[in-house]
C-alpha cells in the first residue's frame, strides 16, 4: 500500500493541530471531525454541523499547549456561546502569539483516551517517534516513549508493552479496531 502521504513540509517545528489531524487522517487514522474557523459565521456553521456540544481550541503552530494558556473551551452547548468563545480565543491569540491560523471546532467526544504521536528527524539519530499519553500534561508525566523506526509490524504486542509498560495504553495504540490501522504500520513510513 506504500508508505502513505508525504510528510507536510512546514518551516516551523510543529504542525498546527488542523494540519496534524489532516495528515493523520490521510494515513487512515481515525481522528476527531474538525473545522478550522476564522470567523463567527464559520464557527456557527461548524457548531451546526458538530453540535449539540462542541469544543473550541486555538490553532497555531506557536501554541502546542493550548489548555494551559486558556485557549480551549469544552462543553460549548449553543451557537451564541460558541461565537463568544471564538471571539475570546481569537483576541487572546492576537495579543499573545505571532500567528493565529484559526480556531478549531470539534464535536465533544467522551470516554476516549488521548494519545500523542509525534515525529521529527533528529540530527544525531535520524527519524525518531514519540508515542504515549497525550493531553495537556503529556510532557510533564512520564507516559511517553521515544522510538527509532523502522518498526517491525510482525512483533507481538507484548514487546511493545515491554517498551511501554502501560498495557492499557499499548493495547489502545496497537488496537486496529480503535485506530483503523496499527500504529507500527503507520510508523514504518517515517
Amino acid at each position: 500500500e506504500g508508505a502513505g502521504p508525504p510528510f507536510p513540509h512546514v518551516p516551523t517545528r510543529f504542525l498546527n493541530e488542523a494540519e496534524s489531524l489532516d495528515f493523520a487522517s490521510a494515513l487512515r487514522l481515525r481522528v476527531v471531525p474538525h473545522r478550522l474557523c476564522r470567523s463567527q459565521l464559520e464557527v456557527t456553521e461548524a457548531f451546526r454541523a458538530f453540535g449539540p456540544v462542541v469544543a473550541l481550541k486555538a490553532c497555531s503552530p506557536a501554541v502546542p499547549h493550548k489548555s494551559v494558556l486558556g485557549l480551549v473551551a469544552l462543553d460549548v452547548a449553543d451557537e451564541d456561546e460558541a461565537r463568544r468563545v471564538f471571539q475570546r480565543i481569537w483576541e487572546r491569540m492576537e495579543h499573545t502569539f505571532p500567528t493565529r491560523e484559526g480556531v478549531l471546532v470539534e464535536p465533544m467526544i467522551r470516554s476516549r483516551r488521548e494519545i500523542v504521536v509525534g515525529a521529527r528527524v533528529d540530527p544525531a539519530f535520524g527519524p525518531v517517534v514519540l508515542v504515549g499519553d497525550g493531553g495537556p500534561y503529556a510532557e510533564v508525566l512520564a507516559g511517553t516513549t521515544l522510538l527509532i523506526p523502522p518498526f517491525l509490524i510482525s512483533l507481538p504486542a507484548g514487546i511493545y508493552c515491554a517498551v511501554r509498560p502501560d498495557a492499557v495504553l499499548a493495547r489502545f495504540i496497537l488496537g486496529a479496531s480503535v485506530l483503523g490501522i496499527s500504529v507500527p504500520v503507520f510508523l514504518t513510513g517515517i
